[in-house]
Order: structure tokens, then C-alpha cells, then sequence
């Protein structure tokens, strides 16, 4: 409180007092009004925090902040090298996003890792945002799909994929996947996924 209010301090075992010059910037999703009634949050903290007030509303509530925002985090991963297509935006933009811009930024980093190609389209997208309103974007050919073949296709080619980005270290190919490491084995298996013709 004495650093907030005066800009002063002392070292721990100091005598000196030390004025800062520093600005203080406090985040928090929480209500803490509520917290000051049930007692667990100082008031004279928080009226000293309180000076000047923004709200920054979620995610989902500012979709069209998302294609900058992917924009600032594939110049992050890929200096700018990489861009998502059209469909995959139009996913993005349609998606919940509970974790808000942090899932974005692990959903953007995800993608640059896998894709190998300056355009990354929506399959290098997670399966809960493609599953989702916007998986309309996909289209069905008159004459039909294997949809079996092409989930099995897809699955095997992100397992290579993985392998090729972690230099055959199963343990991360799985991280990098969200998947158990006995899952994971258990697929390469599966699809008869050789971990040494790939890394050699």
C-alpha cells in the first residue's frame, strides 16, 4: 500500500527509503466488490488499485478482434510467414472461446506447428472448432464422402506430422496432440506408423 500510495519502499532489512517511479497494472476476472463484502479483499487496496477502470470484455463478445489477433500471434510463431484461409477464420470467429485469448494463442501456435504450408487451412484446426457452428463451411461433394477414410486419413497424417515436428520424441509428438502417451502409441500402432522411417 506505502508503494501505491507514496512511490516509496524500503528493502527488506533496509533503512533507505527508495522512491519508484512505476506504473501499476492489476487484472482479475473476478468481482471484487463481492470479494470486499465476504472479507477476503482488502477495500483499501482495491479503492487504491481503482483508479482508472477498464473493462475488457471476452472473446467470444469481440469476434471481429479475432483476425487481428490471430494476425499478432502468426507474426509471434511464424514471423509472419504463415496465414490462416478464409474457411478457417470464418471457424474461428464462430467459436466459443472459453478460454478466451489464450486458447487462441495455443489454437494459433498449435496450427503453425503442424501446417508446413504458408496457408493453413481448417484442418489444422482443433476438432471442437471445426465441429462447430461454422463446420457449414465444409462442403459435401453430390456424390458423397468416405468419412470413415478420411477421419482415419487425417488422423494418420497429424501423427507423422507430429513425429516430423518433435524429431520422433513420442512423449511431445503426444503433448502437441493432447493426447496420453499410451493413446498415442496405441494409434501408431493402429495405422502401423513406423517412428523410425519418418525421423531417419
Amino acid at each position: 500500500l506505502r508503494v501505491i500510495e507514496g512511490g516509496t519502499f524500503l528493502r527488506v532489512g533496509g533503512v533507505k527509503e527508495i522512491k519508484g517511479d512505476v506504473r501499476l497494472v492489476a487484472a482479475t476476472h473476478r468481482k471484487l466488490e463481492d470479494l470486499i463484502d465476504e472479507g477476503t479483499f482488502r477495500e483499501d487496496l482495491y479503492f487504491r488499485l481503482n483508479v482508472l477502470f477498464v473493462k475488457i470484455p471476452p472473446l467470444r463478445e469481440r469476434k471481429d478482434d479475432i483476425p487481428l489477433l490471430v494476425d499478432h500471434f502468426l507474426e509471434k510463431f511464424s514471423g509472419g510467414k504463415m496465414r490462416f484461409s478464409g474457411d478457417a477464420v470464418r471457424m474461428m470467429k464462430n467459436y466459443k472461446w472459453k478460454g478466451n485469448v489464450r486458447e487462441l494463442e495455443n489454437i494459433v501456435e498449435r496450427a503453425v506447428l503442424l501446417c508446413d504450408t504458408e496457408i493453413i487451412d481448417i484442418d489444422y484446426l482443433s476438432d471442437k472448432i471445426r465441429s462447430g457452428p461454422a463446420a457449414e463451411a465444409v462442403s459435401v461433394p453430390q456424390g458423397g464422402i468416405d468419412f470413415e477414410k478420411i477421419m482415419e486419413d487425417t488422423e494418420k497424417a497429424y501423427l507423422i506430422k507430429a513425429l516430423e515436428k518433435t524429431n520422433g520424441v513420442m512423449t511431445e509428438a503426444a503433448k502437441l496432440l493432447n493426447l496420453s502417451f499410451r493413446s498415442f502409441r496405441h494409434k501408431l500402432k493402429k495405422f502401423g506408423i513406423d517412428k523410425k522411417k519418418i525421423t531417419d
